[in-house]
């Protein structure tokens, strides 16, 4: 499964939207809900999702390097364990 190529940002004129690139075009890749003061998604909460949505890419990119450099050194139990936290992380992130 193939994603909207990174970085992703916040579009300057709505926070909640999430913009990409695609062929040289911006995209919107999504929009995240802003939340309600008193409600159970506050605004703050809404920011807080689009910054982490927008770092989306950025965060699969560092996983799968710190995937191939894991495979290159890892020699003991805790490395394999944590390469296996990671690679389940990246199958997640690609919907695998």
């Amino acid at each position: 499964m193939k994603h909207t190529p990174g970085p992703w940002m916040q579009a300057a004129s709505n926070r909640h939207r999430i913009i990409g690139n695609f062929s040289g075009y911006s995209a919107e890749v999504c929009t995240v809900q802003r939340g309600q003061p008193g409600a159970q998604l506050s605004p703050e909460m809404g920011k807080a999702n689009a910054i982490l949505i927008a770092a989306a890419p950025l965060l699969l990119e560092a996983l799968e390097a710190a995937r191939r450099w894991g495979l290159a050194y890892a020699n003991d139990e805790k490395k394999a364990a944590l390469l296996q936290q990671i690679q389940a992380a990246i199958d997640a992130a690609k919907g695998e």
